[in-house]
């Protein structure tokens, strides 16, 4: 039976939030794995990329009858809440159909249960952007106002190809921190991700170490995503550990979903299998991820 932590360490992650099998968590806890979320996208809202958007009609049917499998879950410590959806709103769910989906979960489950869900940039920062996607009703008449008071954490991801580090930074500090409660929490999801071997600089310089983004110009990576991944790493752990507005980091991916690691890539091929492949970015999150984990946390430098 194949999960998210099949052939994983369970000494340097927390939680998984991308299970949506409830027989597995079980199957977690016995390789020594936390409680995790449960994720109830398509439970609630139509699967990513259909035609259709938004809250699916008989969404308040298909959460109660998972409820009763979660709260069980939950009860035995196996589950600690839900993952409402990766990019919900940049995917054309309404602002509108986000809340209430997030006040019917919260008011179902115990107070101590976690509902987190993952953003992308532009719906809290590129407006012309989500409008161009979604169109107005969605991004102009709905807008993004503020992260629902139901929802307890949020995250966007952000990678080289699209800006920089410190523009992630700027997009947290004046577009998400504003439109929280004083009781929500972020996460933070950063690049895990490589170009295949034998790729030109230019190729990897585009998805890896942009020069011509949205914020600027990205370090110069010398031809290496890694060396690009490890850098956003080391930042992102820094600037985690020293705001207590953050819970976590939420590294995007260990691998490919549903993806065996093939002995070769064409050239010039992006979003090759993330952390399990890039070995010394890997050992990297894993001692951050035992820092977190122990507690004991200190200031990583790239040397």
């Amino acid at each position: 039976m194949e999960y998210p932590g099949d052939e994983m360490n369970s000494s340097f992650i927390n939680f998984f939030f991308d299970i949506d099998r409830p027989e597995l968590f079980q199957a977690l806890a016995d390789q020594g794995y936390g409680p995790s979320l449960l994720h109830v996208r398509t439970v609630l809202f139509y699967p990513r990329h259909d035609a259709r958007k938004g809250l699916r009609p008989d969404y308040a049917q298909r959460w109660n009858a998972t409820l009763e499998v979660l709260l069980p879950l939950i009860k035995k410590r196996l589950a600690m809440g839900v993952f409402l959806g990766d990019e919900l709103c940049w995917d054309c769910v309404g602002w509108n159909d986000l809340k209430v989906a997030a006040d019917l979960v919260r008011s179902t489950l115990p107070k101590s249960a976690v509902i987190y869900y993952n953003e992308a940039f532009p719906p809290l920062d590129d407006v012309g952007m989500w409008n161009a996607s979604c169109g107005p009703k969605i991004a102009l008449e709905q807008g993004y106002p503020h992260v629902p008071n139901s929802i307890d954490w949020v995250s966007i991801d952000y990678y080289p190809n699209e800006g920089t580090f410190e523009g992630a930074q700027r997009i947290y500090r004046e577009k998400i921190f504003p439109k929280m409660n004083e009781n929500q929490r972020v996460l933070f999801v950063p690049p895990a991700f490589s170009c295949s071997k034998g790729s030109s600089a230019g190729f990897v310089d585009r998805f890896c170490c942009s020069k011509n983004n949205r914020d600027g110009a990205n370090p110069d990576c010398k031809g290496s995503c890694e060396n690009a991944m490890k850098d956003w790493a080391i930042k992102s752990y820094n600037w985690a550990r020293t705001d207590d507005r953050f819970v976590g980091l939420n590294p995007w991916y260990w691998q490919q979903k549903n993806t065996k690691v093939r002995p070769t890539y064409p050239k010039n091929h992006s979003d090759v299998p993330g952390l399990r492949w890039m070995n010394e970015t890997r050992v990297l999150y894993e001692r951050i991820g035992m820092e977190i984990v122990t507690g004991y946390q200190r200031e990583l430098s790239s040397d």
